[in-house]
């Protein structure tokens, strides 16, 4: 019987904030002090960086907790890759930098009724935790790159995920001890590094399957047929509610690939807009597109159309080599010319350029020759792409800040590519070279000066995790360089 009547509280909880028409979460409370921290931003802040010029300022926050580290005077919007932490919407807030969600397809979080009511009454029922249920959900859903060692999803059918916690302590992810502490201590830090996807079963209830789905979090584009009014409709209602409910300051949304129906997509654009824009004032909707225009069959005509339809484009000035049309050789992500290019493009199609914030890499790529003749002729695999015969798909993604801690062990230190406007080094593990591609605060503030001389509503970093908040002197002026390099006024940099 005590079982029974923690679990009618525990569904009753749940009730509270899955649905009903007033949208869901609306009970949350506000979690800042002072409590005008959960307004939202003014629609009319930017970062100045100098007299009479505005501009946007934005960095990727793909969670843990350096974001305390950042540079917060000079951002204007975190863009958060998961849900961000109560906490982390109250800092940016007090300092007038608005936080988004992204809209982010392969993190898509699954809330199973069964599942979330067995955490409650092994956490919550016997007051461990003192938190809500979406707390929960927060602090669990931490992105899954972060625990290699955690056992891959296996999806039962229904979109939720069957895990049972002696599967994840055989395969190393967590232990025990690890689970009671994480929530003991839940208020005051990120919670479980484990995703969320994996769904905690407890000894009080089957370690197998425990019924279908309840609930699934808000779809991502690609989700739904953008072609149907009503899930359109849908999509927007719960993106908007979840802003609500976390005191968020707008979305970024993307698709995966090409969307097949432009007039769809600028409908869903433009409801988006203004739903947000009337439902928290002074939010944003921006959209992420290609470092230049892809429109292989048509003019391109539909990418002015989406422009009006939101806020503003993220443009992302990178990954230029994702298509190798040319030799196979080892190139910079983003080279200097070509992003001029692109984002030029763009504005020669009738897009106001003020509609347009240029997206820099905080990351290189780590590119193992197939074979090496000189610095700067790596000649890669052959992975071909969309009918390109080569790829960036050769190498791998590397953060700048390991970037800086192999520099100095590489066997050719930092060259300079007058060409790409890019740095670059070579490094050989046993017998085969590798040369490593990246932007560093000389090559970001040469594109800075494009943001200003073709008058962009602003820049962009991907991401901030990637820079290194570790307190070491030499890294810390590192960080602090890369932060300087998004001011479109240069500096002197270190070589």
């Amino acid at each position: 019987m005590r079982w029974s009547l923690v679990l009618v509280r525990a569904l009753a909880v749940l009730a509270l904030w899955i649905g009903g028409d007033s949208g869901v979460f609306s009970q949350n409370p506000c979690p800042c002090s002072p409590r005008d921290l959960c307004q939202p931003i003014p629609a009319d802040h930017q970062y100045q960086v100098e007299p009479h010029t505005m501009v946007q300022v934005l960095v990727f926050y793909h969670g843990g907790a350096d974001w305390i580290h950042y540079d917060w005077s000079k951002v204007t919007t975190v863009v958060a890759l998961h849900f961000p932490r109560p906490d982390l919407v109250c800092h940016a807030h007090a300092n007038k930098v608005r936080i988004v969600t992204k809209d982010e397809g392969d993190e898509t979080m699954y809330l199973c009724q069964e599942c979330l009511s067995a955490v409650f009454l092994r956490f919550g029922g016997n007051s461990v935790y003192t938190g809500n249920l979406i707390d929960i959900l927060i602090d669990l859903y931490i992105t899954p790159f972060e625990n290699p060692k955690a056992p891959p999803p296996n999806d039962g059918g229904e979109g939720c995920t069957e895990a049972s916690l002696p599967q994840l302590i055989s395969s190393g992810a967590i232990s025990v001890s690890w689970v009671e502490e994480a929530f003991l201590r839940n208020n005051k830090t990120t919670g479980l590094k484990v995703p969320v996807r994996l769904i905690f079963w407890t000894s009080e209830v089957s370690q197998s399957r425990i019924g279908r789905c309840h609930s699934k979090s808000p779809e991502f584009i690609q989700e739904i047929q953008i072609t149907d009014r009503s899930q359109r409709d849908n999509f927007i209602k719960n993106h908007v509610n979840l802003a609500k409910s976390r005191f968020l300051d707008g979305i970024n949304l993307e698709t995966w690939s090409n969307a097949s129906n432009y007039r769809a997509l600028i409908q869903l654009l433009r409801k988006a807009t203004d739903v947000f824009h009337q439902q928290i004032p002074g939010s944003q909707v921006s959209f992420n597109v290609p470092w230049a225009p892809d429109c292989p069959d048509d003019p391109c005509n539909h990418y002015v159309e989406m422009a009006n339809s939101c806020d503003f484009f993220f443009v992302k000035s990178y990954n230029v080599q994702y298509q190798m049309w040319d030799e196979c050789f080892a190139k910079a992500g983003a080279p200097d010319h070509q992003i001029y290019s692109g984002l030029s493009a763009y504005i020669k199609l009738g897009i106001d350029s003020r509609k347009l914030v240029m997206g820099v890499p905080w990351f290189g790529y780590d590119y193992p020759c197939q074979r090496f003749y000189e610095p700067g002729r790596c000649e890669l695999e052959k992975i071909p792409v969309g009918g390109a015969p080569c790829s960036s798909k050769a190498g791998r993604l590397i953060s700048y800040k390991e970037v800086m801690q192999q520099l100095p062990r590489s066997i050719t230190g930092r060259y300079w590519d007058d060409d790409y406007k890019s740095p670059y080094y070579v490094y050989r593990v046993n017998n085969t070279y590798h040369e490593v591609w990246y932007d560093d605060p000389e090559s970001i503030s040469l594109k800075s000066l494009i943001m200003k001389k073709l008058k962009l509503r602003g820049i962009g970093a991907w991401t901030a995790n990637y820079l290194n908040y570790t307190g070491d002197p030499t890294t810390a002026m590192q960080t602090e360089e890369m932060w300087n390099a998004l001011c479109p006024i240069r500096g002197k940099w270190r070589t």
